[in-house]
Parts: structure tokens; sequence; C-alpha cells
């Protein structure tokens, strides 16, 4: 909790919990921080952190990020496409090994199968990580509508015409 709104909780939370447990400071990312200072010194050499967020969180934590791009003027370019079992369905072909034999569908699927979340869904198969990446793109666009807003363009992922990105990065490379 943002320590400027400690004030405007509910009598029976701020009046009753501990100031030092529900204050996150000025952006309400303290514990986070904190986390991630300390989680390589407990992890072994390629362990993962992974953090739990809600919805609301995650809206709330790229508000945050994204208004210090926003300060420096920072835009964003967001491909989206609709297909998400035509696009995984051609990942898991393109990047398979001369064999044939898959190389990274293996590795995400066990990458959601044991995360917090993918645990606590259930996550087994193709099927899973479609509704994953389908979520992810609900949110995502929801990122763009809520907080991006006009800092961003959405352009369809295949098949785009140029003269609808602005010159700017157009030029980038």
């Amino acid at each position: 909790i943002r320590s400027g709104d400690i004030e405007r909780l509910m009598p029976e939370v701020k009046d009753h919990d501990q100031h030092t447990a529900l204050d996150e400071g000025k952006d309400g990312l303290l514990f986070y921080r904190r986390i991630t200072e300390k989680a390589g010194d407990h992890l072994p050499g390629g362990g993962m952190l992974f953090y739990e967020m809600g919805e609301d969180d995650i809206l709330v934590f790229y508000e945050e990020a994204y208004g210090i791009l926003r300060e420096k003027g920072f835009k964003l370019i967001y491909l989206d496409s609709d297909r998400i079992r035509e696009n995984l369905l051609h990942i898991k072909r393109e990047r398979s090994d001369e064999n044939g034999n898959e190389m990274w569908f293996p590795l995400m699927l066990n990458f959601l199968k044991e995360s917090p979340y993918g645990k606590a869904h259930g996550y087994q198969d193709m099927e899973d990580v479609i509704a994953h990446f389908e979520r992810r793109r609900r949110l995502e666009l929801r990122i763009l509508r809520e907080i991006i807003r006009k800092d961003g363009l959405i352009l369809e992922a295949k098949g785009f015409a140029t003269d609808t990105v602005p010159d700017c990065c157009l030029h980038i490379r």
C-alpha cells in the first residue's frame, strides 16, 4: 500500500494493523524491491522469481512503471494477434531442433506448470498454455486501454500497413 493511501484505509485496518506491515513506500513497490534485492542470495543458479499479483495489482504496477517512461516521452507499440492457437502451433514447429524435437514448448509448459498461478489453476497441456496467452492478451489490452492510452499504438501483428506507424518508429534499428 502506498504511504499516502494508508489514511484512506478502513478503520479496522489502518487503526489495528502495524503501519510497517502496511506501508510500501511512496509508490507501493517496497516489498517487490526488497524481495528482488535479496532473491539472488537465495535462488540457485537459474532459479526463478515469481510475483503473484492480481489483475488490479498488475494495473497499478504498470501505471507506475509506464509513468517513468511517459515522463521521458516514450511511446509503446503493441503488436496484437487474436490467433493465439495458430501462433503457438507455429512457434512450436519453428522452435524445434533439426530432428523435430520441440525445444520451446516443453520449457514454456514447465514454466507455466511450476509457476504459482499455473499450479493454482492446474496447468497441464497445450490448452492451458493457449488459455494463459489469451488471458495475458486480454490483460495487456486492458493495460493499453486504461494506462497507456494515447501513448500507445496497437497494430495487428501480421499485415499492418507501414503508413499506420509513426515515422519515428520506422527508423528504429
